[in-house]
């Protein structure tokens, strides 16, 4: 069938995830031949390594909106983000330029339309230490 092969791919979605349903699929095109897909980096990532698809310069303390070189299709209902890449912000954000290059890991996009579910207790097999629980 065609685009099987997408569906399990990694770097497209968590093949886990998908698994469990189908319409967490996130669709997604090229528009710029430089463009490369989005790609989750390790194995539970949440976000997508967006990369640079064109050379540029961030001029000192200065900002740039750069391309990605796609367009994507965020489904009605869901939530989503373009972060800086953790680190990158950071460690350019300084007194110099910054060059960028076509490839350059720039930005994760992060989305969400979780499932709410009440439950009387917590997953006993989750790892406390990998667990955040926010008590009001």
């Amino acid at each position: 069938m065609e685009g099987e092969d997408d569906a399990t791919d990694p770097q497209i979605f968590p093949p886990e995830e998908e698994e469990e349903n189908e319409e967490h699929q996130l669709s997604y095109k090229k528009i710029k031949k430089e463009a490369l897909a989005p790609v989750f980096g390790s194995e539970g990532a949440v976000g997508a390594d967006l990369h640079s698809a064109e050379e540029c310069v961030v001029p000192a303390k200065g900002k740039y909106l750069v391309s990605t070189g796609l367009q994507i299709a965020l489904p009605k209902g869901y939530y989503g983000r373009i972060a800086p890449r953790p680190g990158f912000a950071s460690k350019n954000f300084v007194d110099v330029s910054a060059d960028i290059s076509v490839g350059d890991r720039i930005a994760q996009l992060v989305c969400t339309s979780p499932k709410l579910v009440e439950v009387t207790n917590l997953d006993e097999n989750d790892d406390e230490d990998e667990m955040l629980v926010l008590i009001a």
